[in-house]
This record gives C-alpha cells, sequence and structure tokens, in this order.
C-alpha cells in the first residue's frame, strides 16, 4: 500500500469512529488557497511559502495533513505535483550550481 493510500485509509478510520478534525477558518482559507496556488502553478514549496509570507514548514503541514482532512481529491492532486517537485530536486539544484559557477567564471574573466 502506497503512502498516499495508507494515510487515506488511516483518515477514513479515524472519521468513522467519530474522530472530527477542526480547522479556524482564517487556516482553512490559507491552506484551499496555498492549494490552489501549487494546482495552477505547479509552484515549490519554498516559493509558495514565499509568496503568501509563511514558512516552509507552514506550507508543508497545510498540503500534507491540513489539505487531507479539508479536501482529500485536492490533497491527491498536490500530493503529485510535490512529488513531481522533490523528483526534480536535484536536478534544479545541480543547474543552479552551474549558473553560480558559470556567474564566478564570468566574473573573474
Amino acid at each position: 500500500m502506497n503512502k498516499i493510500a495508507y494515510i487515506f485509509t488511516f483518515m477514513h478510520i479515524l472519521v468513522s469512529l467519530g474522530v472530527s478534525f477542526k480547522v479556524r477558518d482564517d487556516i482553512c482559507k490559507r491552506v484551499i488557497a496555498v492549494a490552489e496556488h501549487i494546482l495552477l502553478t505547479k509552484s515549490t514549496i519554498r516559493k509558495t511559502a514565499e509568496l503568501f509570507g509563511v514558512s516552509k514548514s507552514t506550507v508543508h503541514v497545510d498540503i500534507s495533513k491540513r489539505l487531507l482532512v479539508l479536501n482529500a481529491s485536492l490533497f491527491a492532486s498536490i500530493a503529485e505535483i510535490c512529488k513531481d517537485n522533490f523528483e526534480e530536486k536535484h536536478i534544479r539544484g545541480g543547474n543552479a550550481t552551474k549558473q553560480k559557477s558559470l556567474g564566478k567564471n564570468l566574473r573573474s574573466a
């Protein structure tokens, strides 16, 4: 069972047992806004956090825990985007290092 399926199953069991998950209205609105932004732009957690003026940890908690409670189908879409971003992270880092190196070489010439 993959991680997302496990989380869905676990949450379903908790809800069926009567466990309630309450999220403040302002946090709820932010979570949905963050998720919709990521869905539309395929933005990274870091860029999204900067745009919304919150920490990377807050965005991570918003999309990995709170969103599942608020909107499971949106959570599944966001999970795929975050997975893709995570898999591409080393490529972006390598490109950034290459650009930084090229910049240093141009300055020293």
